[in-house]
C-alpha cells in the first residue's frame, strides 16, 4: 500500500481516525471543485470586463443558476520615481529613515522576539 520511504500506519485515537476518515473522503472533491471554480472565477471576470462601465464602476448580474456583483476599490500609493525626480533632497532623506527604521526594527526582533505558530494540515495520498 504504502512505497519505500513511507512511514508504517499507527493506531490513531478513535476521534481522530473517524475526523480523518471523513475529510481524506472530501478533500481531493474539494480540490477539485476548487481548481474549477478558480477557471470559471477567472473567466467570468474576463466576460464581465467586457460590459460597459464595467471597469469604472462594476457590475452586476444574475442568471437562472445565480448571480454576481463586481465592485471596485482604489488604492493611492506612492510613485517613487516621480517623487525622486521632483524632490530628490527629500526623497533621499525619507529613503534613509526607512534604511534606519529596518535596522532598529531588526534590532528589536533580535531583542524581542516574539515567536507566532500556525498550523497546517496537508492530505496524503494513502495509495
Amino acid at each position: 500500500m504504502c512505497e519505500a520511504g513511507c512511514p508504517d500506519v499507527g493506531e490513531l485515537p478513535e476521534e481522530v481516525a473517524v475526523a480523518l476518515d471523513e475529510w481524506a473522503i472530501l478533500k481531493p472533491l474539494a480540490d477539485v471543485a476548487s481548481r474549477d471554480e478558480k477557471a470559471a472565477n477567472a473567466a467570468l471576470k474576463k466576460a464581465v470586463a467586457k460590459m460597459p462601465q464595467a471597469a469604472r464602476f462594476g457590475a452586476v448580474g444574475v442568471g437562472p443558476r445565480g448571480g454576481f456583483q463586481v465592485s471596485l476599490s482604489e488604492s493611492v500609493g506612492i510613485s517613487e520615481v516621480e517623487w525622486a525626480a521632483d524632490d530628490p533632497e527629500v526623497h533621499a532623506h525619507v529613503q534613509a529613515l526607512r534604511a534606519e527604521l529596518a535596522v532598529i526594527e531588526a534590532a528589536a526582533k533580535r531583542a524581542y522576539p516574539l515567536t507566532q505558530r500556525k498550523t497546517s494540515l496537508r492530505f496524503q495520498e494513502a495509495d
